[in-house]
């Protein structure tokens, strides 16, 4: 499958490239502020979901995987590369809220760097934390876990930009010519 011909069959802004845990492709759809995550046969495997906030903010919206494609790193790479993503646009600082219970994701999250804020109260559109988003259905409820994490071009960068393209860089680590085979 060519990066090209998803491109133009999507009608994306770009694509992305990388590989699960048993080294098959993995396509990532970026339009706007949405990458949809295809396998190699073109289903639709996962997504993730981000708003652009206030003064340099980001908001995950919703990050999720296919329960068959899930601990394959495909979350993980996603995540790896939204965040390289909104750092080339500027961003600092990535905020999401999830709910306790969901051991999971919490493991997910802890493993990625992010720090956690729990949340005594309601807050509604205009309190103090609305600066996440400006979207007005953006509350939190008592119970609710806020995500937090600085982002910075230092240590990210496992992904390299090619044109409308990301390639994962231990595809092209693993094999210079493996990029011309796959695209």
């Amino acid at each position: 499958m060519l990066l090209d011909n998803i491109k133009e069959k999507y009608n994306c802004d770009k694509v992305a490239l990388f590989l699960d845990d048993k080294n098959k492709n993995v396509f990532c759809i970026i339009k706007d502020t949405k990458i949809e995550v295809i396998n190699e046969f073109e289903e639709n495997i996962g997504h993730l979901y981000y708003e652009n906030g206030k003064n340099d903010l980001i908001y995950l919206r919703n990050i999720e995987v296919n329960e068959d494609y899930q601990s394959k790193k495909i979350g993980s790479n996603l995540l790896d590369l939204f965040e390289e993503i909104v750092v080339k646009d500027g961003s600092k600082k990535v905020y999401g809220i999830f709910e306790p219970k969901n051991i999971k994701a919490s493991k997910f999250y802890k493993h990625k760097g992010y720090n956690f804020i729990k949340i005594n109260k309601y807050f509604e559109k205009n309190s103090k934390l609305n600066f996440l988003s400006l979207n007005e259905k953006t509350y939190l409820s008592e119970g609710d876990v806020l995500l937090s994490k600085n982002i910075n071009k230092k240590g990210i960068e496992k992904f390299i930009e090619y044109d409308d393209f990301y390639i994962q860089k231990n595809i092209l680590e693993k094999d210079n010519d493996l990029i011309k085979k796959r695209t």
